[in-house]
């Protein structure tokens, strides 16, 4: 069971932790100390060489939050930052439980620590690349759109206020008979059904354009060239 246990850990490189509390001791594996930056067996054991490595905002905070954990006798989870002697940062998910004596002190703590470096990195790298579309999108003189697989419209951009007259919000909150002229509201629909059709199939979404007539809030129209 103990060989077992230690193949997931090392598959999964998550690693682990006891904290003798009354004594002041902490036990790692290797996994632990590998993310903590720390050679194999550099690790004193000890909870200022774990604290060493904690980002220094953070520490205030992972410190409450293990006092309201044994206070609560909740499972402590948290996620925080390290910073390793070369000046890198990492991120570290953390989850353990608390034993407790007779008296109800907090005697052991156990648990996994895993990294989420990579995928905070990537979270971060996606929401660089919607917020640098979304500022394009914003600002560009374009009618830039986004509709979900119902037909209602999730976003447009400021400049359809320009274009047809109604804000951002009004243009959103219109059903399809209120935003294009009957004949394209038609033919629209059309070419809607038939694009959901090829996902149905797990083919992929069609690509049209076309010139499709708007209605404007003063009760003119615009022709658009429409791609999507």
């Amino acid at each position: 069971s103990e060989q077992n246990l230690r193949l997931a850990l090392d598959a999964a490189q998550m690693g682990t932790f006891d904290w003798d509390i009354p004594r002041s001791h902490i036990r790692w594996s290797r996994w632990h100390e590998q993310m903590w930056g720390f050679r194999r067996g550099e690790f004193a054991g000890t909870f200022e060489a774990f604290s060493s490595r904690v980002h220094p905002e953070d520490l205030p905070l992972v410190k409450a939050r293990i006092e309201a954990c044994t206070a609560t006798r909740e499972l402590y989870q948290m996620e925080f930052r390290l910073v390793w002697p070369d000046g890198s940062l990492h991120w570290i998910q953390a989850r353990g439980e608390f034993t407790y004596d007779a008296e109800g002190k907090a005697s052991r703590m156990r648990g996994v620590v895993v990294e989420t470096t990579a995928q905070k990195q990537v979270m971060e790298a996606l929401r660089d690349s919607e917020e640098r579309h979304r500022l394009l999108a914003d600002n560009a003189s374009d009618v830039i759109w986004i509709m979900n697989l119902e037909g209602k419209l999730t976003y447009i951009s400021p400049s359809v206020e320009n274009l047809r007259g109604y804000t951002p919000a009004e243009a959103i909150a219109q059903p399809v008979e209120q935003t294009l002229a009957p004949d394209c509201a038609a033919r629209g629909a059309v070419l809607f059904r038939s694009a959901l059709a090829e996902l149905a199939a797990e083919r992929p979404f069609p690509e049209s354009r076309s010139e499709v007539e708007h209605l404007c809030k003063d009760g003119s129209t615009v022709w658009t060239e429409v791609t999507t």
